[in-house]
C-alpha cells in the first residue's frame, strides 16, 4: 500500500520504521535511511490457451455451410460493450466454413435470454471479437447464459451464413486455479 501511495520505508532508529514520501522523508534528514523492503524483478511470462475444457470435435462442414462449436473459456479479448479486453476471460466459439474471400460487414450472436453480441458497435448489444484464417473464425463473447447459441455471419454483399452450437453453464468459471 504505501508502493501505491508513493511512500518508501524509512528507519528512523533501532525497531522504528516509517512510512513517508522521497521529499518528507529527505527534510526530515532520513533520505541516506530508506530500506529495501521489495523489489521488482523482471520476468518473462506466456500464456497459452490450455484450458481443460473440453473442446466440442468440429467436422468441416459441406460447401456453402458452417458448423459451429463452443471451443472453451480462455482469452480475454473483448468487454462486455467495448472491443477491448475487461480482464475477463472470454468464452470462444470455433466456426468452420467461413467464405474466405469475402468480406464481413458484421458478425451476430444470439443466445438464451434474448442475449446479443455484435462485431460492430450498435450501443445497444454487448461487443464480439473475432480472429480470421482461411476458411476458420473464432469468435470471442463474453458468457450470459448457457445453452443454445446462434452465430451468423453477414457479408459486405448481404449475403449471410449460419449455425448453431452449445455453451456450457459457465457460470462462476472466470478463474479456476491450476
Amino acid at each position: 500500500m504505501f508502493h501505491a501511495a508513493g511512500r518508501k520505508i524509512y528507519q528512523r532508529g533501532p525497531e522504528d520504521y516509517v512510512a513517508l514520501q522521497p521529499t518528507t522523508a529527505e527534510q526530515a534528514g532520513l533520505r541516506d535511511k530508506e530500506v529495501d523492503v521489495f523489489h521488482f524483478v523482471p520476468i518473462r511470462a506466456r500464456v497459452e490457451s490450455g484450458d481443460g475444457e473440453p473442446k466440442t470435435p468440429l467436422a468441416a462442414p459441406e460447401p456453402g455451410k458452417l458448423a459451429a462449436a463452443y471451443w472453451g473459456r480462455t482469452q480475454d479479448r473483448v468487454g462486455t460493450g467495448q472491443p477491448e479486453p475487461d480482464g475477463r476471460p472470454d468464452c470462444c466459439v470455433r466456426t468452420l466454413g467461413v467464405e474466405p474471400d469475402r468480406p464481413i460487414k458484421n458478425i451476430v450472436l444470439t443466445g438464451p435470454k434474448e442475449g446479443r453480441w455484435e462485431y460492430v458497435e450498435t450501443g445497444r448489444w454487448w461487443r464480439l471479437a473475432y480472429e480470421r484464417k482461411g476458411r476458420q473464425l473464432d469468435g470471442w463473447f463474453q458468457f450470459y447464459a448457457s445453452g443454445e447459441h446462434q452465430i451468423e455471419i453477414v457479408y459486405e454483399d448481404g449475403s449471410r451464413q449460419s449455425a448453431r452450437f452449445q455453451v456450457p453453464n459457465a457460470a462462476g468459471a472466470d478463474y479456476r486455479p491450476n
